[in-house]
């Protein structure tokens, strides 16, 4: 990327560095766990009713369903569930801290 026709490098310092590695692993262990307890229980989740989905999942993902998974941090999993008679299937359509939850959901 450029600013003002310079290019711009980001450097995190070793410290720095150590923590958003941490944040990561974090972030993404939580993940793991809770995509493992989805493996057991697909409604593991807390079931979002109908009327609070967002029009955009509606018309991105044609989904009717949507549950939420609190992970580390305040962190949030947004999955759908869909299915046949011979399998289930678990769309994770978004992860993203508390704030963007919040302003995607339109909650205060």
């Amino acid at each position: 990327m450029k600013w003002k026709d310079k290019d711009i490098r980001i450097i995190l310092s070793t410290d720095a560095k150590k923590e958003y590695n941490k944040l990561n692993t974090i972030i993404l262990n939580s993940v793991k766990q809770k995509t493992n307890f989805l493996r057991i229980d697909p409604e593991y989740g807390t079931h979002i009713s109908k009327d609070k989905i967002p029009k955009e999942y509606i018309i991105k993902f044609a989904v009717n369903n949507i549950w939420k998974l609190n992970l580390v941090d305040g962190w949030r999993l947004i999955y759908s569930i869909e299915g046949n008679n011979s399998e289930i299937t678990i769309l994770i359509l978004n992860i993203f801290n508390h704030k963007k939850y919040n302003k995607k959901f339109k909650y205060n």
